[in-house]
């Protein structure tokens, strides 16, 4: 019982600046910096591949799949989306 007591504590932290940069570091003047300037900008990429036949050892990265994800990061590029000023960002 003695050990939950860090529990009375405990806070989940969700920020991705909080978790990955260290307070009081140059990084973080910078960043602060940059959010005054420009406004807050989160950068969160995440892509899967998986292979269709799982019963294979064989390795995911073949030329095969390079070309796909160069050609999947080319439509990607290619996408945007309309603000209200009537551009596209």
């Amino acid at each position: 019982a003695l050990c939950l007591l860090g529990l009375l504590r405990f806070q989940v932290e969700t920020n991705p600046e909080n978790l990955w940069v260290p307070a009081g570091s140059s990084t973080k003047l910078e960043q602060d910096f940059f959010n005054k300037a420009f406004g807050k900008f989160y950068r969160i990429e995440q892509l899967i591949i998986t292979k269709n036949d799982s019963s294979s050892n064989s390795s995911i990265v073949t030329e095969d799949n390079i070309r796909m994800m160069f050609e999947m990061q080319d439509i990607i590029n290619d996408i945007s989306v309309p603000l209200d000023n009537g551009k596209n960002a």
